[in-house]
């Protein structure tokens, strides 16, 4: 809860986006920090050291980056499969 928000969470929804979480509020399977997307046939993939939260927005020093990079995308597009399959979701 406190890395993202269930209020986050619903914000995205309610604007459209399809969200996913892969583990349990208890057991988390891994702590990447990464959002893989797709708007119009356009990929990127945003990552870095921040939560989405209001601390890591406002008050921590965070890195980010946002990349089109293909082969970066297609990265981070096989940790998403490989931590699904982890969590038996595939």
């Amino acid at each position: 809860e406190r890395r993202f928000p269930r209020a986050t969470e619903a914000a995205l929804r309610a604007a459209g986006v399809a969200v996913a979480r892969v583990g349990s509020e208890v057991a988390r399977p891994m702590h990447d920090k990464f959002a893989l997307v797709d708007r119009a046939g356009e990929r990127c993939v945003a990552f870095g050291s921040f939560n989405l939260n209001a601390q890591s927005i406002w008050l921590n020093h965070e890195v980010g980056a946002v990349s089109r990079e293909r082969g970066l995308v297609l990265a981070f597009e096989g940790r998403w499969r490989a931590l699904r399959a982890a969590a038996g979701l595939q």
